[in-house]
């Protein structure tokens, strides 16, 4: 499954370590030689990017949907409505708090059950779960990409976009 940039939760001392030796390589060799030594660092990771824009159909794919590649799911989804917002949760809790509601599980939907293991990254408008979606990974996984499959589906539909943030308006005032 391609997941992108954001379907992976590396631990944080590996940007740590990474850090650290571009910062050694610059005292140790002087500003040039650090700069060589981010770019042959850095270089892996923009032609990943690069060539996974040439494998998309670049015909239609828009600069939108280009930026949305490399801009982080959640920040993606809160510019498209801002008004939706984000949670993880354990399976179990979700099964205790929600066991009929579906959740992708990947390829499919079905139910959170007993075997179900995992994180379960949930998008809300007004307390209202518009999708759960349960990841083996990690929390911060399984909320990425509920946050990318949400805004997926916005940026295909945008009057389902639209009528969101009408919605979000009357109830807004409503309050």
């Amino acid at each position: 499954m391609d997941q992108g940039l954001w379907g992976t939760d590396p631990p944080k001392v590996l940007a740590d370590v990474v850090e650290a030796l571009l910062g050694v390589a610059h005292i140790d060799g002087g500003f040039q030689q650090g700069q060589k030594s981010a770019i042959f660092v850095i270089k892996p990771m923009t032609l990943a990017i690069r060539s996974h824009e040439s494998n998309t159909d670049m015909g239609t794919t828009t600069d939108e949907q280009r930026r949305t590649l490399i801009t982080h799911p959640k920040q993606t989804l809160l510019e498209l409505c801002e008004t939706l917002k984000v949670k993880v949760s354990s399976s179990h809790e979700f099964m205790v708090q929600a066991s009929s509601r579906q959740i992708w599980h990947g390829r499919s939907w079905g139910t959170c059950t007993e075997t179900t293991s995992g994180a379960i990254g949930e998008v809300l408008w007004e307390g209202i779960s518009l999708c759960a979606l349960a990841d083996k990974a990690s929390n911060t996984v399984a909320k990425n990409r509920a946050c990318a499959l949400v805004s997926s589906v916005l940026q295909q539909y945008p009057d389902l976009r639209n009528n969101l943030i009408e919605m979000s308006e009357k109830v807004t005032k409503k309050k």
